[in-house]
């Protein structure tokens, strides 16, 4: 007889919704514990007593700010074995969405974070020499891990599910946390972009120039750069080369980023598989 679940352990996807669920949803839960710090005194020290939400998209593997030899998918697989033996018998959530807006978002926190490349350098669909590798966001490779590696099926939802239908939602983690559900009267009916917007495509234009010439310290995703734009003066006042792009110019066009319309195709046709069979598998066994 299985153990009841004493923790539930989001592994993100990035950019599904995972801010909106860390901000507004999850530490507002009655009679759980929310969790977001990775330290280690947290993660060893959860009192058996209680129940415990853990949620961290690093946790699905850093797709470019790695320090390490591992691909992104390579250090998605090390975590998750490594959290299936600190605690086996974990319920995890994993949110996920549809593989090319799934790739158009992440480019567009790969801009915030200081990226230099253009949208069809940094998913290279054709050749596969991008930053983002076409074998990396193959959803049902992870959903299958996560089934080898803990005691229950993975707990799937996507990003439509939380935009579309917040409240129906919340009535599947209720029952999956045995616990009421926060209320939501507060964020009901507000974008969900809008707890982390992303940039257009004008503003994405000047915000690639700006990563180029920026001097970013602590950088993994480029070298070089002529002038420190990022740094304590500009972040005080919100003049670094993210905020100004986010949020100063955000009206400038509302043109957003997009695939060309023979690329998206052959994104979504490459994928088509994956996401009908992440679908099914939503459909029985997360409904």
């Amino acid at each position: 007889m299985k153990k009841a679940v004493k923790i539930f352990v989001h592994i993100g996807a990035y950019k599904t919704g995972t801010t909106l669920l860390q901000k507004k949803i999850f530490p507002f839960w009655q009679n759980i514990v929310y969790v977001n710090d990775l330290w280690l005194s947290y993660l060893a020290l959860v009192d058996d007593s209680k129940k415990y939400i853990i949620s961290n998209e690093t946790l699905f593997g850093r797709p470019w700010a790695r320090n390490s030899a591992l691909s992104w998918a390579g250090e998605r697989q090390k975590i998750i074995i490594a959290l299936s033996r600190l605690f086996p018998d974990a319920q995890i959530l994993l949110s996920l969405r549809r593989h090319s807006a799934f790739i158009l978002s992440l480019y567009k926190q790969y801009l915030h974070e200081g990226g230099t490349l253009k949208l069809q350098q940094f998913f290279d669909i054709t050749n596969d020499r991008g930053v983002i590798r076409k074998g990396e966001i193959l959803f049902m490779d992870t959903i299958k891990l996560l089934q080898r590696c803990f005691e229950r099926n993975p707990f799937v939802f996507t990003l439509e599910e939380v935009v579309n239908d917040l409240p129906k939602l919340l009535k599947k983690f209720e029952r999956l946390f045995g616990e009421e559900a926060p209320d939501i009267s507060n964020i009901y009916g507000k974008s969900v972009a809008r707890v982390n917007p992303g940039v257009g495509y004008w503003q994405g234009k000047v915000l690639r120039i700006l990563n180029i010439i920026d001097k970013r310290p602590g950088m993994f995703i480029k070298e070089g750069g002529l002038l420190k734009l990022t740094n304590d003066l500009t972040l005080k006042y919100g003049i670094d080369p993210r905020t100004i792009c986010q949020e100063k110019l955000e009206k400038v066009s509302k043109r957003q980023i997009r695939f060309e319309i023979h690329y998206e195709r052959l994104v979504d046709t490459y994928y088509a598989e994956d996401w009908g069979r992440t679908k099914e598998f939503i459909a029985t066994h997360c409904s």
